[in-house]
């Protein structure tokens, strides 16, 4: 594992549990979320997402009281999905964030309204590729206008209990009421992958905020 210990190159990975002074999500969460840059959309999710956790643009530590399910979150700009494509290679191939960490996959958020150019459907897809060949899966979130000036504590929020909504639109027509349909299956997906690695974990980790 590396840290990035060498002089003026800021460190990745925790060394500590993460703080949950100043950081935002679950208190006990099933899952993080690592910004693979800034403005990716991590808080927006962990306000929408009730099981999330915001660990703050480092890979956890691996510390056997915290989750070790990670979810790398990006735009769909150039610059974000260079990133998350960065962020992928430290996990697969390079091995360079702690040991027993599992890589759940890849949330891209739509950087703007409207359908991507063929340039970045194409750098798009060679960084969802880079999270399946790592062992992820990748979940495409739409652009929400109206999320855009909506105050964070009136964004819509998903629990797992929480029943969908029958006839609900893909587009999100009313992002007051409950989340996109996509955000909301990206949670369910997750939510089995962190029952799963609950499962396989000898011994047990402590069951968190996954029902």
């Amino acid at each position: 594992m590396s840290t990035d210990d060498e002089p003026g190159v800021p460190e990745t990975v925790w060394r500590r549990p993460i703080p949950a002074y100043g950081r935002e999500g679950a208190a006990h969460p099933a899952f993080w979320l690592l910004g693979a840059h800034g403005g990716a959309g991590v808080s927006t999710l962990t306000q929408v997402m009730l099981p999330a956790g915001d660990c703050m643009r480092k890979w956890p530590s691996g510390h056997p009281s915290e989750s070790p399910l990670v979810v790398i979150v990006a735009r769909t700009h150039g610059t974000g999905l260079s990133a998350a494509h960065r962020q992928i290679a430290r996990y697969f191939p390079q091995g360079a964030v702690p040991d027993g960490l599992v890589f759940a996959g890849l949330i891209t958020i739509a950087d703007g309204p409207g359908k991507l150019p063929s340039a970045m459907r194409h750098h798009l897809s060679l960084v969802a590729d880079a999270a399946r060949k790592a062992g992820g899966e990748h979940w495409h979130l739409p652009w929400v206008e109206q999320w855009r000036t909506c105050p964070r504590e009136d964004l819509p929020r998903w629990h797992p209990r929480d029943r969908p909504m029958l006839g609900r639109s893909r587009s999100a027509a009313d992002p007051g009421a409950q989340p996109p349909v996509e955000v909301i299956e990206a949670g369910q997906a997750l939510l089995r992958k962190a029952r799963d690695v609950i499962a396989n974990t000898n011994p047990p980790i402590p069951e968190r905020n996954v029902s």
